[in-house]
């Protein structure tokens, strides 16, 4: 059984079949929808001068579209907590009118079969029931010293 659960959007402006993915069985399936290819908007040398300069001053920059902000790119500390990168987000009206009415359906991995929207709410419930088992915390053997009272554990860890 394919347990991979694909995303099509039926209401593309070309139509065009999206992807998701889960990182294992027992693991929530992916929000991010996987693009059909990567189209750019050119900024000239200048505005990202601009952008790097008010970046690397401590600023959070913020694209604004028709007087509201509609993108921002923020500093952020790396895993590593030595470097730094840049962060983007969609803020404001832009962060939901693009896709706002569109449709999604849902098919196998492959996409060989389509899958009900029921049949994916159960699929979500499984994944989130398997995350709960997994977070559930096992009590740990503690022993008390029938002298002084010293509590102490015994044994490994159940984790």
């Amino acid at each position: 059984m394919d347990t991979d659960t694909r995303i099509e959007c039926t209401d593309w402006d070309e139509a065009v079949t999206v992807a998701t993915w889960a990182k294992g069985r027992a693991r929530k399936t992916a929000r991010k929808v996987l693009t059909r290819g990567v189209a750019k908007v050119k900024l000239t040398k200048g505005q990202m001068g601009s952008i790097a300069k008010m970046l690397g001053s401590g600023m959070e920059v913020r694209l604004d579209f028709g007087g509201e902000d509609a993108i921002r790119l923020y500093p952020c500390a790396a895993a590593d907590f030595r470097t730094m990168f840049v962060a983007a987000d969609t803020m404001g009206e832009f962060r939901h009118a693009v896709y706002r009415g569109r449709k999604l359906s849902f098919t196998t991995r492959r996409g060989r079969r389509a899958i009900s929207p029921e049949e994916v709410e159960e699929r979500v419930g499984r994944a989130e029931t398997a995350m709960r088992e997994r977070a559930r915390v096992t009590p740990e053997t503690v022993v008390a010293c029938p002298r002084c009272g010293f509590e102490f554990k015994v044994g490994k860890s159940l984790r």
